[in-house]
């Protein structure tokens, strides 16, 4: 079984998930750590262990696959975790806590949507990024909004410098969409980044 080449594995680094953060992109991250490591079985619990398996090889299969999730955790999130659960209750603990439907994660959700805002002179792309990661995000506990209005959001969250902009766009339209709103601010900015170096 590959997990005797479990040591020939170098540790891969990502950033330890502190409860702040996107949840999903972490954990899909750690998805990936736990595949390199030989070591994914672990998260999806006993029931799928595989044939091959010795119980003794599982057991340790499981404890570096904690181990390997309890070292990609902020000292905050890693109180949430019990030291004596297994790696599946452990998955299942934090998807629980911070991907969770309960009602005030999709109101935290819902916040970090409405208070989002670039800052004048900000990344574009990153601040698209972090809108599209929020409502990605609200997506996943089933809060949906109308295209129109995660287009209005958008132009909302934009600086003060996008006034004209955002009078121009919303100016006689029958309806927004997100994707056309996109593409028009990053038009926008191309545009005045050429006009500033003319």
């Amino acid at each position: 079984m590959a997990s005797d080449k479990i040591n020939d594995v170098k540790p891969i680094i990502i950033e330890k998930f502190d409860g702040k953060g996107n949840f999903t992109l972490w954990q899909r991250k750690m998805k990936n750590v736990l595949i390199q490591q030989d070591l994914k079985h672990a998260i999806l619990g006993v029931e799928k262990k595989p044939a091959e398996t010795t119980d003794a090889q599982w057991k340790r299969m499981d404890v570096k696959a904690k181990s390997s999730i309890e070292l990609h955790l902020a000292d905050n999130v890693m109180l949430n975790v019990d030291e004596d659960m297994n790696t599946k209750e452990t998955w299942d603990k934090l998807e629980k806590v911070y991907r969770g439907k309960t009602l005030s994660n999709k109101l935290f959700l819902k916040d970090e949507l409405l208070n989002l805002r670039m800052e004048e002179g900000g990344n574009l792309q990153d601040h698209l990024s972090r809108f599209q990661n929020c409502v990605a995000n609200l997506l996943k506990v089933d809060v949906k909004y109308d295209d129109d209005d995660k287009a209005l959001l958008l132009l909302r969250s934009l600086p003060p410098s996008f006034k004209h902009f955002r009078t121009t766009i919303m100016f006689g339209k029958e309806s927004l969409k997100l994707d056309e709103v996109m593409e028009a601010i990053q038009s926008y900015v191309k545009m005045d980044e050429n006009t500033e170096g003319s």
